[in-house]
């Protein structure tokens, strides 16, 4: 199985050690036919792209698609969940530059008020630390993602159950009724077998493959996506960029 496109990938305007422009020449390097800049969301305290610097991120991309025009280059962001009711990181402005948008829980993020401090990031903190979340927990943490869904033209949701647990059956669903993908992660592997495969039966979701590149050399990295693929003899057809397809993604305008 070979791969269209990878659609989570970072770089220096966030937590990732190349340019836009080492990133794409990488992508074509690799063969690919589209390559997704997906720096962190605003909101995370570490990492996340600077409000002053968005204008230039965009920029970049532009001036990327100039100098490779062999290969497509999509603007994204990986916003984070900030809150029990389906906030995020991401404001209607900055939805209006951006053509893909990945969601997912990160840790050292702004919460949305600080109800949403106690009330969602510390509790799933905790739960983090003690490795225990109790059903009530990752009922509340299924919701809000699935509010988060519903709220904002969500693509991808990345690494789903990685330091947050959720309802995988559930979430899954609901991505699939609404035309999310839910990512195979190339640097890590939050999944059981078993959750897969559930979903795989009872649901239409589709997956996709991403590298979650922070380094040039790691984009179109799909190696552990790939194994997790053969291993449970997952069908092309369920995966949106496998052997030449390019995803369709449900983000307002594509840029």
């Amino acid at each position: 199985m070979t791969f269209f496109g990878d659609y989570h990938t970072h770089t220096i305007y966030s937590h990732g050690k190349g340019t836009v422009e080492d990133n794409v020449r990488a992508a074509l390097n690799a063969g690919l036919g589209q390559i997704a800049i997906t720096d962190h969301g605003f909101g995370h305290l570490l990492y996340g792209v600077k409000a002053r610097k968005f204008a230039q991120y965009r920029a970049d991309i532009e001036n990327a698609r100039g100098l490779f025009p062999d290969i497509k280059v999509l603007a994204g962001i990986e916003a984070n969940i900030t809150g029990l009711n389906g906030q995020t990181d991401l404001n209607d402005e900055e939805l209006e530059h951006l053509g893909l948008i990945l969601l997912g829980y990160h840790q050292m993020v702004r919460a949305a008020s600080c109800k949403d401090f106690f009330s969602f990031y510390v509790p799933v903190q905790l739960s983090g630390l003690i490795r225990h979340t109790p059903d009530k927990r990752r009922g509340r943490n299924t919701e809000a993602l699935i509010k988060a869904i519903h709220k904002y033209p969500v693509d991808i949701l990345v690494h789903p159950n990685h330091k947050m647990e959720v309802d995988f059956a559930l979430l899954c669903r609901e991505a699939s009724r609404l035309g999310v993908y839910i990512e195979l992660n190339g640097k890590k592997n939050p999944l059981k077998d078993d959750w897969i495969a559930e979903a795989l039966a009872q649901t239409d979701v589709m997956f996709i493959a991403d590298s979650d590149a922070h380094s040039p050399g790691r984009v179109g990295d799909l190696g552990l996506p790939l194994s997790i693929i053969k291993r449970l003899q997952i069908p092309a057809s369920r995966i949106a960029n496998a052997d030449g397809k390019a995803p369709v993604f449900r983000s307002r305008i594509n840029i």
